[in-house]
């Protein structure tokens, strides 16, 4: 994982926690790609919940663009708290990049619900699309 660039985060301690992002911000610098799970944690029942503004803080400390993606399925294939993988089918769909390039303090503190009513709205299309799963 390191190899690839991997940047965990320890959310028990608030300090490293930070580290973390700023060793997270200096890979992207460096032309890295990071991605990353806004939520915090997996669901237990497959629904998404709220977006944690912490995940936003790389787009802030290196102004690049925020990719959007939607992801329906994965928590059939690993359910929390099992160690067993599941077959399941998985859909992802990669919506348009948000540029905050220009943006201000007001702009960052929304990025959040931004990018999650994206994630949503995609969501929402793919449900339509595929109604069965």
């Amino acid at each position: 994982m390191e190899e690839l660039h991997c940047v965990f985060l320890h959310r028990d301690d608030p300090r490293s926690a930070i580290k973390d992002l700023d060793i997270a911000a200096q890979f992207v610098k460096e032309g890295y790609s990071m991605v990353i799970f806004p939520e915090g944690t997996r669901s237990k029942i497959g629904e998404m919940s709220d977006f944690k503004a912490g995940a936003f803080r790389i787009a802030q400390k290196t102004k690049g663009p925020v990719v959007p993606v939607c992801i329906r399925g994965t928590w059939e294939v690993m359910c929390p708290g099992s160690i067993w993988m599941h077959k399941a089918p998985v859909k992802m769909q990669i919506l348009p990049p948000i540029d905050t390039s220009g943006y201000e303090k007001a702009d960052w503190r929304a990025l959040p619900e931004v990018a999650e009513e994206r994630v949503k709205g995609g969501l929402a299309s793919m449900q339509l699309a595929d109604p069965h799963h």
